[in-house]
């Protein structure tokens, strides 16, 4: 798998991705996404691309990728907008297939932990979906779509359901840079909710090392948690972070209600993943020693 294509690449765990893939390679990487900016910053070649508008010498302008890590998916500061349903999903089905039946031989795709629903506890990929909002459901359905359409194709399909990741370039809006700007303003105290919940952090580029190393293995396939399989409450979370940055701001818990979206308590099982990167590093292991030998 030396010809790599990742999507949304300009977000902010494909940014992540793709640095991790440039480490880990050699590899001919090319990425796409929406913001040229940050495309230009990559260090690899890059082509914007619309998923909703796609030319049929699509797979060549992107480097007629064999390994597809697909991320790319808009307006995620609304997991109940119905957009996700009426037009992402389509557009993202559609262009996985163009991928595929043009000669992409392994597709990784990035779904959510919301697929699961409101179920509680420790999450494993063997339980039934449930999702209750129009991400969730969106996200679902391209799954199931995509395992009916490829299971009669030679591409293999990687579905992968990162957790919750924090790390530099995450999207303001997100806990902790809320948190960080308001140290930096000096705010005595952060207004958030009573921080009960819990929930399973993996720092973001732990988080593009394991989607890198699971799409990349050839052992495994199917689902997997990208996850840390430690359950954390929110409020440890913060407090942990206020320590970290040596701050004296006071949360304020019970500001905020809790959200109706996702259950209170839940956490990912790290079975299959921990199998996937094993996986990875012996196939890796081989490949060197495979080198040195010739």
């Amino acid at each position: 798998m030396n010809r790599i294509l990742v999507t949304g690449a300009s977000g902010f765990i494909g940014s992540h991705v793709v640095q991790t893939l440039k480490a880990l390679g050699p590899f001919q990487i090319t990425a796409t996404g929406r913001n040229q900016e940050q495309l230009a910053t990559l260090g690899v070649p890059w082509v914007a691309v619309d998923l909703h508008d796609r030319p049929k010498d699509l797979f060549a302008r992107l480097g007629e990728p064999e390994l597809l890590i697909h991320l790319a998916w808009p307006d995620l500061s609304s997991y109940r907008d119905p957009i996700h349903i009426e037009r992402h999903l389509m557009d993202s089905y559609r262009f996985v297939l163009q991928m595929a039946e043009a000669g992409a031989q392994r597709i990784a795709c990035v779904g959510t932990c919301y697929e699961y629903g409101l179920q509680d506890g420790c999450l494993h990929e063997g339980l039934p979906t449930a999702p209750v909002t129009a991400y969730g459901i969106a996200k679902d359905c391209l799954r199931r779509m995509l395992e009916f359409r490829l299971s009669t194709s030679s591409a293999e399909l990687r579905w992968l359901r990162p957790f919750y990741t924090y790390g530099p370039g995450q999207q303001k809006r997100a806990l902790i840079p809320q948190l960080d700007r308001a140290i930096d303003a000096g705010h005595e105290q952060f207004p958030m909710s009573g921080g009960e919940q819990i929930r399973d952090y993996m720092e973001v580029s732990d988080l593009a090392s394991a989607i890198a190393k699971v799409a990349l293995q050839s052992a495994h396939s199917g689902v997997f948690n990208i996850c840390s399989g430690q359950p954390i409450s929110v409020r440890e979370l913060v407090e942990r972070h206020i320590n970290r940055r040596q701050s004296q701001i006071r949360p304020d818990f019970g500001h905020y209600g809790y959200p109706s979206h996702a259950p209170m308590n839940f956490w990912g099982d790290t079975t299959r993943l921990n199998a996937a990167l094993d996986a990875w590093a012996e196939g890796k292991d081989q490949s060197q020693q495979a080198h040195c030998e010739g």
